[in-house]
């Protein structure tokens, strides 16, 4: 299974909101790129995230995910589009308040691997171990995994 990590403004969709627009990414997922995956949600604090030097008070969200190394690129393309217009539908937003990544998972597996590296240095572990405190936390209470980061 892939996993797709959706970060987004915290209070900018509710519980709800988040189970229509991961529900609507899955299903993408399964429809054009033939494959499924889990939706890690991360939260940014409000006042953490800035547009034209001022806090963000928009929807935007980055969405990355893993895909099988060597798709082809015009199912890529399709991918990103779809994925796009699903996130907008979803979440009654516009295609352009969203950003996509699809990343090959031998390179995804690099980056968290390098992330976990980094991670385990003393600060790192202290916050690795919060945030999947959080994680663990929001999935036994809200059957979500959803992180929300300390800057």
């Amino acid at each position: 299974m892939n996993l797709t990590v959706v970060t987004t403004l915290e209070g900018s969709l509710d519980r709800t909101g988040r189970e229509r627009a991961a529900a609507a990414v899955r299903g993408v997922y399964r429809e054009v790129l033939g494959e499924r995956t889990l939706v890690l949600w991360r939260l940014v604090p409000t006042g953490s995230a800035f547009t034209a030097n001022r806090p963000s008070e928009v929807a935007m969200a980055w969405i990355t995910t893993s895909i099988r190394d060597g798709i082809e690129p015009a199912r890529r393309e399709a991918g990103l589009h779809a994925l796009a217009r699903a996130w907008a539908a979803s979440t009654g937003t516009t295609d352009d308040q969203v950003m996509i990544a699809l990343v090959d998972s031998s390179f995804f597996r690099r980056f968290l691997a390098a992330t976990r590296e980094q991670m385990s240095r003393p600060r790192g572990t202290a916050f690795m171990a919060r945030l999947l405190g959080r994680a663990l936390s929001s999935y036994a209470r809200q059957r979500q995994l959803i992180t929300t980061i300390d800057f």
